[in-house]
Parts: structure tokens; C-alpha cells; sequence
């Protein structure tokens, strides 16, 4: 069976993503799934907020920790993320491109307040784990901060139709979240509602 061209996004927060999958063209696009994956390692807790061990006064067994905790969940993203590209691939769905959402880009030495300087430590570390895995799998990415979504407009590229590269531009529908154009249909999938109604806006998403 032949693979049908498919986009991704991920609305990556601490420890869990939102995911949508489309296909089809700019004129029907069409959601095929959408679910939210756990980034953390349920077996090790202190993956979920690894920084948040050096907060205040900390010790060496505080920094050992922390150090155990980024590398269980920089490694449970990365296998997520793979069995993510791959259930697609299974399902002759061709993954072109990938738009991964976050609430900053920010880095995390320029926040001067130790709280927030950890909680972008975290974001940070969680959306590098992301992003490594898609370039592992041979998956271009676009990485935007959610506040910026709407500034993309999303127009078909006639031009796009023969080539197998991801197009970065053309991400976003006036008014409505959409994903990573297919690159080789220049097709652009709309997410409608599901980045928008995310669990995720509970946290300034």
C-alpha cells in the first residue's frame, strides 16, 4: 500500500505533549488522530521535574538527582517519540514535516528568577529530547512559541509539488492552529481545535 503524506504537531509542555496527525490537501484536510503522550518516566518521578531538585538549598544527592532524573526523561521522550514516527509509518502514513508548539524559547541562563530559571530548564530539556528524536527519525521540524502561531498565514505552494522538502512556511490558517505542510502535495492540515483546546492552556499554553 502506497504511503499517504502526513504532518505532525506537538504541543510539548513538562513531562506530556499533545499530538495531532493530519493528512490530505488544503482544501480537505482532515485530523486523523489526536492523543496526548507522557514524556516523564512513570518509574522514575523524579524525571518529571528534575530541576526542581536544585532548587534553594541543594546537596550532592539533590544534583545526583537531577542528573538521574533529565536522563530518564530525555530518554522515555526520545522512545515516545520514535514509536510516535513509527505507529505513523505502520499506518502508511508518511511523515514530511513536524511542528513542535512550546511556551518559550527562552534561554534558561537569561531568566534571572531561580523558579522560572528552572521551569525553562525543564522546558528546554524536554523540547531538545523532542527535537533529537525527529532528526533521528528523519523528520523535518519547525519549533515555534504558541504565542506566535497566528502570525504564520497558510497559502499552497504551487511550486512545493515536486520537491520532498519540508516547506517551514505556511504553517498556520488565519484564526486556527494547523500543522507542517506535506511537502511533497503542499498540503497544509488544519488542527482546528485540538492544539487550542489542549489540556496544555490550563498552563499559559
Amino acid at each position: 500500500m502506497t504511503s499517504q503524506a502526513a504532518a505532525v504537531g506537538l504541543a510539548v509542555s513538562t513531562g506530556r505533549a499533545v499530538v495531532v496527525v493530519v493528512r490530505g490537501t488544503p482544501q480537505t484536510p482532515k485530523i486523523v488522530v489526536r492523543y496526548e503522550i507522557h514524556l516523564a518516566d512513570p518509574w522514575v518521578p523524579e524525571s518529571l521535574h528534575p530541576y526542581h531538585y536544585e532548587l534553594g538549598d541543594f546537596g550532592p544527592a539533590d544534583t545526583q538527582t537531577r542528573r538521574r532524573g533529565c536522563q530518564a526523561a530525555s530518554k522515555t521522550t526520545r522512545r515516545v517519540i520514535h514509536t510516535l514516527v513509527g505507529n505513523m509509518r505502520s499506518h502508511q502514513l508518511k511523515p514530511q514535516g513536524a511542528c513542535v508548539v512550546v511556551s518559550s524559547l527562552v534561554d534558561p541562563l537569561k531568566v534571572a528568577r531561580e523558579h522560572p530559571r528552572v521551569n525553562a530548564q525543564e522546558g528546554k530539556l524536554y523540547r531538545e529530547a523532542v527535537e533529537a528524536e525527529l532528526s533521528s527519525c528523519r523528520v523535518p521540524f519547525i519549533t515555534v512559541v504558541n504565542k506566535h502561531l497566528l502570525t504564520f498565514g497558510c497559502r499552497p505552494s504551487r511550486t512545493n509539488r515536486i520537491t520532498n522538502q519540508f516547506n517551514p512556511q505556511g504553517f498556520f490558517e488565519r484564526g486556527q492552529h494547523t500543522v507542517a505542510r506535506a511537502g511533497e502535495t503542499g498540503s497544509c492540515g488544519r488542527m482546528d481545535h485540538a492544539l487550542r483546546l489542549s489540556p496544555y492552556q490550563e498552563h499559559g499554553f
